[in-house]
């Protein structure tokens, strides 16, 4: 009797040892692929919208970012820093739709003039001179992973735009 106990028990050990183990590496790896979660610095001045430009941000007939998880706008130490956060296989176009806003917003100081347009009061604040920022950074998350970091340097947002087609 004890070598059929010993047989019955091996059928048990394995399958409960597997659950552990499965069990285990449930709890544990989400927090390897989950996004971040976004913090501003303390000492960094919040200018993030969560209202009304988070809307025309992803509205369809706005920007369009559907995808777009969470996101943060803060100076800190004369940078202003634009952080996005999309899911791990977001789409191409919402990614360059995220970089171009930044580009075009911030960077360039483009926006529209009629209607809402998402983060105008700081678009306008530092044209005005009531924000100042030397350069501006926009990082983007696609889940855990920080797939784009683009920072544009001061030479950026002094240059002036003409209609002749050439940057410099």
């Amino acid at each position: 009797m004890p070598e059929k106990n010993k047989a019955h028990s091996k059928y048990f050990l394995i399958p409960a040892a597997l659950c552990l183990i499965l069990l285990a590496a449930a709890l544990l790896l989400p927090q390897f692929g989950e996004a971040p979660q976004l913090e501003i610095p303390a000492d960094a001045l919040a200018l993030t919208d969560a209202g009304e430009s988070t809307e025309l941000l992803t509205d369809v007939r706005q920007w369009n970012l559907s995808q777009l998880e969470q996101h943060q706008v803060y100076l800190q130490d004369g940078q202003l820093y634009v952080d996005w956060v999309f899911p791990k296989k977001a789409a191409a176009d919402q990614i360059d739709r995220a970089r171009a806003f930044v580009q075009t917003s911030f960077v360039l100081g483009y926006q529209q003039i009629l209607g809402p347009y998402p983060y105008r009061a700081v678009i306008e604040g530092y044209y005005g001179g009531e924000l100042e920022w030397t350069g501006v950074t926009c990082r983007i998350w696609q889940g855990s992973k920080l797939a784009f970091e683009d920072v544009y340097d001061k030479l950026y947002l002094d240059v002036p735009l003409t209609g002749s087609g050439s940057a410099h």
